[in-house]
């Protein structure tokens, strides 16, 4: 599903920040679909482990999902692997002290080092691995900085400024190079139906509110003991 979306953006989409702002449904279709269901996709993650009936169902997700971002990371598939490690790092599941042993942790963290100093190793990984699906996060935050931090013509001479012409075209190149070998996988229609239709029904707010309730925070720990004093008197 998603290298389908990959292989589909083309070139105009990467220009001057085409997926942001109202307009980028028309600009950047793909882009827009593949950010959408990153973000769909992670907050499911959130709400499948905090709506858990139990903290042994919510280490029993949280140790499933940490499986699956392995086999995408083995697979080539890394921005696969960034949905779950997204999910996993938000502030409603990562706050949480109960379900999450040391050896779950450390696995998180391992998988988190791959984005560390401008995802160096990432890039290393993806420069080496064919066929993949890369991060578009790494790609559209390369392109935000080379058109933010460049202008388009010399202030001396009023050219154009090439190199950043050239730093946007070696962006554009690696995400072509990842479109034109793709993988051999048979689609499964039932399995690519369920992913495609898996949405969150809970706002960021109230996963929060729900995080809060399975663990609430010290002081508010401390409140519901000095109210519990206070009703006993």
């Amino acid at each position: 599903i998603e290298f389908d979306l990959i292989r589909r953006i083309s070139p105009m989409e990467c220009l001057r920040k085409a997926w942001s702002g109202k307009e980028a449904k028309d600009k950047a279709p793909n882009i827009a679909r593949l950010t959408d269901m990153f973000n769909r996709k992670s907050r499911w993650i959130e709400q499948a482990i905090l709506t858990a009936e139990s903290t042994k169902d919510r280490t029993r997700l949280i140790e499933y999902f940490i499986t699956v971002a392995q086999s995408c990371l083995s697979l080539g598939n890394f921005n696969g692997m960034m949905v779950f490690l997204s999910g996993l790092q938000s502030r409603c599941i990562s706050r949480l002290k109960k379900p999450w042993t040391s050896k779950k942790r450390a696995a998180v963290e391992e998988l988190s080092r791959l984005i560390e100093n401008n995802f160096r190793e990432l890039r290393r990984l993806q420069a080496q691995t064919s066929p993949c699906v890369p991060y578009i996060g790494m790609s559209l935050t390369d392109l935000t900085f080379i058109e933010d931090g460049n202008q388009d013509f010399l202030p001396e001479t009023n050219l154009v400024n090439w190199n950043k012409i050239k730093l946007a075209a070696s962006v554009i190149e690696r995400l072509q190079a990842a479109q034109s070998k793709g993988f051999e996988f048979q689609p499964d229609k039932l399995i690519i139906s369920i992913l495609r239709n898996l949405a969150p029904t809970i706002s960021d707010s109230k996963a929060y509110e729900i995080s809060l309730q399975l663990e609430p925070k010290e002081k508010e720990k401390e409140k519901e003991k000095e109210d519990k004093k206070d009703e006993k008197k």
